[in-house]
């Protein structure tokens, strides 16, 4: 069989990725047309972007451990497939009740994505530079796809509704298909068929699910409210009994020697703090950006793209420099890079000119990209090849989660009147906090 183009398979794993990341945000814009359509209540709809990202993150570390048993290009290819043709049925969405639901599944059968095409990336590109340089190019494809996704939805929604949004997923998901069954390797290593923890698996996504409720929700049901309570009071007692059963199991849905590595460990800290401070800071900024700068949606939106640019253009580089550098020189620098950017945001709060706030947002961008290929390479090689998947997915997950607890923490902290300015730069010190674990990525990433 003629061995694929690495850069086709990169290419066939980016589409895939950009469409499951643009159904996280692209429903945003079709709430008000939602509460139209079903004469529902605003915290109603917002189930219908809350269920998605439940569902998407519970599920990672699950389809990462499936692709170590079974292959990642057999559980991408199904959960690709059944992401594609339930994101059509959700346009025939006929209450609010069914759009929550299939959207539900959606993120579920999208969170088989993220874990496999990582894995199928590092698998398949043998030199470490180009490995770098190709898991910077799809870390950046998740961060555009924040941006595009408005850009994209936000015509389709006003033209032809809130259907379309899901609509338009059934042409492009068959092209990403087609290019899956004619660009994925088949050839690819799978370990043993080892039983699969079903009890360490459901205790661990019960405790995640219980703690992204309280996270995503406590503002609106109180934190100190009887549910929220007892929601966190079951998730410690949920991830009591993973650890339980994962101390006595023989394979073990995530092996606790994992906690033994320091390099995976500081890999997946910084990664919560470089995610987390950016998805916070454009939440904290698109509300700056309208409140204070009285700015439209659509130009918000259109102010973002020099961080989407700066991402795009500097992962690659940030994969590139792995070939003379250990990871830490250039996260570090990204890390610096961030801190500057969303600092000069909080110094110059009061008298910012558009030229500047675009340097800015480049500069931020432009550190996030430097950070994103060293951390998904050392992610990767810092474990041994049959866990390779499940590594790929711890990362992916803490990619997805620190959105929702950086984004709780600045909510807390506006609600208590702590003002924008101390907020970016609440964001720029976190990132600067975070070059200490840093520095733990220069140590060699020989598999432990």
């Amino acid at each position: 069989m003629k061995k694929q183009s690495p850069w086709l398979i990169l290419s066939t794993l980016a589409l895939g990725t950009l469409l499951v990341g643009l159904d996280r945000t692209v429903v945003n814009l079709a709430v008000p047309k939602i509460l139209s359509d079903f004469h529902t209540t605003i915290s109603t709809v917002g189930w219908v972007s809350t269920v998605y990202l439940l569902t998407n993150s519970i599920f990672i570390p699950v389809f990462g451990k499936l692709s170590d048993l079974y292959g990642a290009r057999r559980v991408y290819m199904w959960g690709f497939t059944g992401f594609t043709i339930v994101s059509f049925i959700t346009g025939f969405s006929w209450s609010i009740g069914s759009l929550i639901f299939f959207r539900a599944l959606q993120g579920l059968l999208g969170a088989s994505v993220y874990p496999t095409a990582m894995a199928l990336i590092a698998l398949n590109f043998k030199d470490p530079e180009k490995r770098g340089e190709a898991l910077g190019s799809w870390t950046s494809i998740i961060a555009a796809s924040v941006v595009i996704g408005p850009l994209i939805g936000g015509p389709l929604i006003d033209k032809f509704s809130w259907p379309a949004a899901f609509f338009i997923n059934l042409p492009v998901g068959i092209i990403a298909l087609i290019m899956a069954l004619r660009y994925l390797p088949r050839h690819e290593h799978i370990p043993t068929n080892k039983p699969f923890d079903f009890k360490g698996a459901t205790s661990f996504a019960l405790g995640l699910l219980g703690i992204l409720l309280v996270l995503d929700r406590g503002v609106e049901w109180g934190w100190t409210s009887p549910l929220v309570i007892t929601l966190a009071s079951a998730s410690i007692l949920c991830f009591g009994a993973f650890f339980f059963f994962e101390r006595r199991d023989e394979h073990p849905f995530i092996p606790l020697k994992f906690l033994k590595n320091r390099v995976l460990l500081s890999t997946l800290l910084v990664s919560l703090v470089v995610y987390g401070t950016l998805f916070g800071f454009m939440y904290i900024f698109s509300l700056y950006a309208q409140q204070h700068l009285m700015l439209s949606a659509t130009s918000n939106g259109l102010l973002l793209l020099p961080l989407l640019i700066g991402v795009s253009v500097l992962s690659p580089v940030g994969g590139k420099m792995l070939k003379k550098y250990r990871p830490h020189v250039p996260v570090i620098g990204g890390l610096i890079l961030s801190c500057i950017g969303m600092g000069s945001i909080a110094a110059f709060y009061y008298s910012p000119n558009h030229i500047f706030l675009i340097i800015a947002l480049a500069l931020i961008g432009a550190g996030i990209g430097c950070t994103s290929a060293p951390l998904s390479t050392t992610a990767t090689t810092s474990v041994k090849k049959e866990f390779v998947g499940f590594a790929s997915s711890l990362l992916n997950l803490t990619r997805n989660i620190a959105g929702v607890i950086f984004i709780a923490i600045l909510t807390i902290l506006l609600s208590m009147g702590i003002s924008y300015q101390w907020l970016f730069a609440i964001c720029a010190v976190a990132a600067l906090c975070t070059l200490i674990p840093s520095i733990v990525l220069k140590r060699n990433t020989t598999p432990e």
